[in-house]
């Protein structure tokens, strides 16, 4: 039930615990240098109404380098896939109480980061756990929730 990595396992374990205890500095600590997490507001309004995080899909993935930049090999990444389960009652009746919760991993100075997916990579994953006519199971998902252990993702490919 890991990747490879051990580092990206506890990375991984980390940021859903930090999603699930509500402590906003510790999760933009979380966030890559390139790019602004979600403001405060926002993930106070979303972290006290998560029951549950299912992990879908842990995927390496090799982004080819934008024109643009300097070093043109491309960059090793992994992009995560869950599904965040919300109390319907701390949610107004306009929002879903399922969202999904798609985005990379991104290794930056020594450590692992969070970023935000391109469009292309939050497509991909989608297709990739969604199942098909003929197959109609999805891939196993790991159960993340306040009252669960964490566990990290399956699936992994070489």
């Amino acid at each position: 039930m890991h990747v490879d990595d051990q580092t990206l396992n506890q990375f991984v374990t980390e940021a859903m615990q930090t999603c699930i205890t509500g402590e906003y500095d510790a999760f933009r600590l979380l966030w890559s240098a390139r790019e602004e997490p979600m403001a405060r507001g926002d993930f106070d309004k979303g972290w006290k109404a998560i029951e549950e995080i299912r992990v879908l899909a842990l995927e390496k993935v090799r982004l080819a380098p934008e024109k643009d930049q300097i070093s043109q090999t491309p960059e090793l990444v992994y992009a995560l896939y869950a599904k965040v389960n919300l109390n319907a009652d701390l949610i107004s009746p306009q929002q879903k109480p399922e969202r999904d919760a798609i985005s990379m991993i991104v290794h930056e100075q020594g450590k692992w980061r969070m970023a935000k997916a391109p469009k292309k990579m939050r497509h991909w994953l989608k297709t990739l756990v969604a199942p098909t006519a003929t197959d109609t199971t999805a891939k196993p998902a790991q159960a993340v929730s306040q009252t669960t252990p964490i566990t990290t993702p399956t699936n992994m490919p070489d």
